[in-house]
């Protein structure tokens, strides 16, 4: 799980204010308090609206290079794989986790899309 560096301010600043405090001189270097705070894990909705959203958006503009590489990377993975069926992983197959050994069944994500989902994970651990 990633971590992210958030600011907390000794005062208290409405949402979207903090901004225009720093402008005026309210907030000074020294009333930010920086902290580490590990992000919470994205629900299973939420990472295959991201992936379709990227998916649609990759047809209309330029996504990040970082997403494509990423992506690119991610799909290089799946063409061997045995749990792939026509672009989707297969929710008839199964295959071993990676890590775990476990028996995993396939998830039925179409791969295009939860490539494009930076907090997808593969059924099997690949990535």
């Amino acid at each position: 799980m990633s971590k992210k560096e958030t600011k907390i301010y000794k005062n208290v600043w409405k949402p979207g204010t903090e901004d225009a405090a720093k402008k005026f001189g309210f907030i000074r270097p020294e009333d930010i308090i920086r902290k580490n705070v590990q992000k919470k894990p994205t629900s299973k909705i939420d990472q295959i609206l991201t992936g379709w959203g990227n998916y649609v958006k990759s047809h209309f503009v330029e996504l990040s290079p970082e997403l494509k590489a990423e992506s690119q990377k991610r799909l290089e993975i799946c063409d061997p794989c045995n749990m792939r069926d026509r672009g989707t992983c297969s929710t008839g197959r199964q295959g071993a986790h990676v890590v775990t050994g476990k028996l995993m069944k396939g998830c039925g994500c179409r791969l295009a899309a939860k490539a494009l989902s930076p907090g997808s994970v593969c059924p099997l651990g690949k990535w």
